[in-house]
């Protein structure tokens, strides 16, 4: 009679157990939000508050059939690209 009233009571605390725990609303911390109103630090020179960032490219193409004629003439094109963006927070 004691081993099924110590089962049962244990069966009771355990089933109550799991149900007596409080959810907590998630909430992402004081560091996390600073961290997302920071500004972007990937520039290369700043004017007052905006920043400037300068990318440059080279393109290469080779081109065997220019004119798409029988006579087959090549080509090699080569594209520079400079790119200014700016970044200003409001």
């Amino acid at each position: 009679m004691i081993r099924g009233c110590a089962a049962v009571s244990f069966a009771v605390v355990a089933l109550l157990s799991g149900s007596a725990e409080a959810q907590e609303v998630p909430r992402p911390s004081y560091a996390r939000q600073k961290e997302k109103t920071v500004l972007p630090t990937i520039s290369n020179f700043k004017i007052g508050e905006v920043l400037l960032r300068v990318d440059a490219h080279l393109g290469m193409e080779f081109v065997d059939n220019v004119d798409l004629s029988a006579t087959p003439k090549a080509d090699f094109i080569v594209t520079p690209e400079v790119g200014i963006s700016a970044t200003w927070a409001v």
